[in-house]
C-alpha cells in the first residue's frame, strides 16, 4: 500500500448485509478504492437461455451503509465484474462466441452505455483506479481458438477503456543473466 492511501480494512464490511440474504449472488468483488459490492439476482440465471435479467449491485465503503444499483438487461450468464471510478459498473460473460459482444458497461444509472468483446474464456476482470479494465485468460483463452484472446495473451497486459479499445502498455526487459 502506498504512503499517501492507507491500508483497507475489509473485516467491518466484507460481509452480505444480512437484508440481501435471500439474493443469489453471482459474483462479489473488492474494487480499486477497497468499496464491496456483490452482484445479485432473485435466481441464477438459466445458462441455457440467452434473456436479460435484471440485476442489483449492493455496494458498502468502509464505515457505511450499504447503497444499492439496479442494473438492467444484463447479459452475462457466467459473470465476472467491477466497479468503475465514477460510480458504474463493467460485467463480462466469461464464455463467449465469435462476434460476440459480452462484455457490458453499465452507468452509474445502472443502464448499459458500451458494449464490446474482449475474447473468450476470461478469467478475471479488473479495472485500476484510472478506469482501466484489465482481462485475464484461463487456458481455453491462452490455447484454444479464439483470436481475439490468444492475441491479447501474446500481447501481453494491455488494458482496455470503457468502450473497449486497447491502449498499449510499455514492456521492460529484463536480463536472464542474474548478478550476485
Amino acid at each position: 500500500m502506498s504512503p499517501d492511501r492507507p491500508a483497507t480494512r475489509l473485516a467491518p464490511y466484507a460481509r452480505l448485509p444480512r437484508v440481501y440474504r435471500d439474493r443469489h449472488v453471482l459474483h462479489s468483488t473488492v474494487d480499486a478504492y477497497g468499496r464491496v459490492h456483490w452482484l445479485l439476482t432473485e435466481r441464477p440465471p438459466d445458462p441455457l437461455r440467452e434473456n436479460p435479467y435484471d440485476a442489483l449491485v449492493v455496494t458498502v465503503e468502509e464505515g457505511g451503509r450499504p447503497y444499492e444499483t439496479q442494473l438492467s438487461a444484463v447479459r452475462a450468464r457466467f459473470t465476472r465484474f467491477d466497479a468503475l471510478p465514477d460510480g458504474g459498473f463493467v460485467l463480462a460473460n466469461a464464455r463467449s462466441r465469435r462476434g460476440e459482444e459480452h462484455v457490458q458497461v453499465f452507468d452509474v444509472l445502472g443502464r448499459t452505455s458500451h458494449t464490446f468483446r474482449v475474447g473468450d474464456a476470461i478469467e478475471d476482470l479488473l479495472v485500476d483506479e484510472a478506469g482501466d479494465i484489465w482481462v485475464g485468460y484461463f487456458d481455453e483463452g491462452v490455447f484454444g481458438d479464439d483470436e481475439l484472446s490468444r492475441r491479447a495473451c501474446d500481447a501481453g497486459a494491455a488494458p482496455a477503456n470503457r468502450s473497449g479499445r486497447t491502449s498499449p502498455v510499455p514492456t521492460t526487459t529484463r536480463s536472464a543473466t542474474a548478478t550476485p
